[in-house]
């Protein structure tokens, strides 16, 4: 945990990356009435001012203390900003109308991510391909998706609204393959 952490507190102090929020964030969250939403390694917090400004109260959580002291000095009403190891977290059952997960994969987080949606909630989530188009991509394997690996992990407990898999162009760092996608955790189980 303190390597992570120190490696994301050295990337917000020297290199911080774009702050331009993604507008398939807006774009969906703008379907949803506002209510509690997670902004799951929310970084310097460019989703979670898009959802609060929407009306929503976002609980902001990152692995940095850097990332998490530059939000919360913002002091914006509606963020609720902390310092979280991801490696470690747990999100308590039907909290949710809205997950975020920018940029970011744990594998085992993602039954917690499912359940941690209100019947009716959205999950967002976009992050990084292995392909063999990527340029100086700053990730190992183990932090990547496989194709239709993240369809594959969402199919069978939400309805999909979005899916994609492409090169993006928008990191620093060169291009990169990347997957996003949206769903809605039905109303009813079963």
């Amino acid at each position: 945990m303190e390597q992570d952490r120190e490696k994301w507190n050295q990337r917000y102090r020297e290199n911080p990356p774009g702050q331009e929020p993604l507008e398939l964030v807006e774009s969906y969250a703008r379907q949803l009435s506002p209510g509690r939403a997670l902004d799951i390694a929310c970084g310097l917090g460019r989703h979670s001012r898009v959802l609060a400004a929407l009306g929503f109260t976002v609980d902001a959580v990152d692995i940095s203390d850097v990332a998490i002291k530059h939000l919360q000095e913002l002091e914006l009403p509606g963020i609720h900003a902390r310092c979280v190891d991801l490696d470690q977290h747990t999100i308590a059952p039907d909290s949710y109308q809205l997950i975020l997960n920018i940029n970011f994969l744990h594998r085992p987080l993602f039954p917690s991510l499912f359940q941690g949606l209100q019947p009716g909630g959205m999950l967002i989530f976009r992050t990084f391909m292995d392909g063999p188009e990527n340029q100086g991509t700053p990730m190992t394997k183990e932090h990547l998706l496989q194709p239709n690996e993240l369809l594959h992990q969402c199919v069978p407990h939400l309805r999909i609204l979005h899916y994609r898999e492409y090169i993006s162009t928008r990191q620093q760092w060169g291009q990169a393959w990347a997957a996003e996608l949206v769903g809605r955790r039905p109303e009813k189980e079963g």
